[in-house]
């Protein structure tokens, strides 16, 4: 199956979103990844999805590199409510000698990564933290989905996730910072398909990813990005900035900088 691309679109990001549109009244959006290469203008490009005929197609937000900000509610076309990360990661495959013969091969190894987010005001006091021992902001406006002990799953399925809504959040909170820690003390590059992001929790649009194996793989921690209000309208700052540490809490020096 193919489509025509709608207008032109050069240097793209190694992850591109994409909302197809069809009239089919059991169809949704669907969003489809690629990687970078660049497109010229009624190309088609193939897709694994079949898609259903008579469809549009357009593009909807480009995921960003480390360092990159952004204004969400310019990329979003219009005011967005509801942000969520998700982090995934697999078990980790270790090979045993075993005792005396026994048990020897390859084994599979849980691990403990943890999402955290956490809430700052102007004056970069820590207001609140949402991880795995409280899992709802004192507030109400941000939950986590909960702890996960052991990983597993898909390579594209988060296995903990954070949505804040941003209508919610209190008026003093000025930043958010999200972070990603192993609690198991494993660095990061055994750990297999595990991965960060950030979305448009009603949409699905994706803003920003990390490859925790490649992009921390000698590290425990990684301070993923930030959320922070700038005249009257909230922004977006992939800062991706590996670290050490068991839960966020170790990381805080680290934080620090990122919240002026």
């Amino acid at each position: 199956a193919g489509f025509s691309l709608i207008g032109s679109q050069r240097n793209l990001s190694p992850r591109v979103s994409i909302r197809i549109h069809t009239a089919h009244p059991n169809a949704h959006s669907l969003i489809v990844r690629h990687r970078r290469r660049e497109l010229q203008q009624g190309e088609l490009w193939p897709l694994e999805t079949a898609i259903i005929p008579n469809t549009e197609v357009e593009f909807m937000s480009i995921n960003l590199s480390k360092g990159q900000r952004i204004s969400l509610e310019k990329e979003a076309g219009k005011a967005l409510t509801r942000v969520a990360m998700g982090l995934g990661w697999g078990t980790k495959t270790v090979h045993s000698s075993g005792f005396f013969g026994f048990g020897k091969g390859p084994k599979e190894v849980s691990v403990d990564l943890d999402a955290s987010c956490l809430l700052f005001d102007a004056r970069q006091t820590q207001l609140d933290a949402i991880w795995f021992r409280q899992l709802r902001s004192k507030d109400g406006s941000i939950r986590h989905s909960g702890d996960d002990l052991s990983g597993g799953g898909g390579a594209d399925q988060p296995n903990e996730t954070i949505v804040v809504d941003l209508t919610s959040v209190p008026a003093d909170v000025a930043n958010i910072i999200f972070t990603v820690n192993s609690f198991t003390g494993e660095d990061f590059s055994g750990i297999p398909n595990a991965f960060c992001n950030i979305v448009d929790e009603q949409t699905g649009v994706e803003f920003a990813r990390f490859n925790l194996s490649l992009e921390a793989g000698g590290y425990t921690g990684l301070i993923m990005a930030k959320l922070y209000r700038h005249e009257g309208e909230w922004k977006f700052h992939a800062l991706g900035e590996s670290a050490s540490g068991r839960t966020f809490h170790e990381m805080l020096p680290r934080i620090q900088p990122h919240l002026g």
